[in-house]
């Protein structure tokens, strides 16, 4: 028989950090990827930011520096609320992830939700996620779905959020996937 405390120790999500950002064009966290976990999911909310004609980028870490390799390889598509508005991008050989591209949403708001996958073990590091960022208002709505994969085996321990231009406030939240 299985009893609700022995769920509660299976499978799951772990709070792992829990922390608010204001007025940042990069945001470094380290030593947050260990042994303990395989997998994370990353939660990251903005409440307002000044960015404008700017991209969003994951860099990974290693040690507390970015892995400035070019060995990271991504295939997102990116959409907006105009109709007919769209675009496939493909890339490899870079040395970050394109998380979202902010056409022109000035003072904007948003959400992102991606895992990380095997970042602390000698495969292949992936990562996949969903965007949305917008203004109050009707057609402002962005959207975006990312995968990409640092191609090596380069353990790392943590990672950058940074935007090409301008600043962020907001929050990120970090779990780690119990086995």
């Amino acid at each position: 028989m299985t009893r609700a405390r022995d769920v509660a120790t299976q499978g799951g999500l772990t709070l792992i950090l829990n922390q608010a950002f204001t007025t940042i064009s990069e945001l470094s966290i380290d030593n947050i990827f260990t042994s303990t976990y395989r997998d994370y999911r990353i939660i990251i909310n903005t409440d307002s930011s000044s960015v404008l004609n700017a991209d969003l980028l994951l860099r990974l870490r290693r040690n507390g520096a970015d892995d400035t390799t070019n060995n990271h390889n991504q295939a997102s598509w990116f959409v907006t609320d105009t109709a007919g508005s769209g675009s496939w991008e493909s890339s490899g050989g870079r040395n970050f992830i394109t998380l979202f591209k902010m056409d022109n949403p000035l003072n904007a708001y948003g959400s992102i939700v991606m895992d990380i996958l095997n970042p602390q073990v000698q495969k292949f590091t992936m990562v996949s996620g969903l965007s949305n960022f917008g203004q109050s208002g009707a057609n402002n709505l962005r959207f975006a779905m990312n995968s990409a994969k640092f191609v090596g085996t380069t353990q790392f321990d943590g990672f950058k959020i940074s935007t090409t231009s301008g600043t962020a406030t907001g929050n990120i939240r970090i779990y780690g996937y119990r086995n």
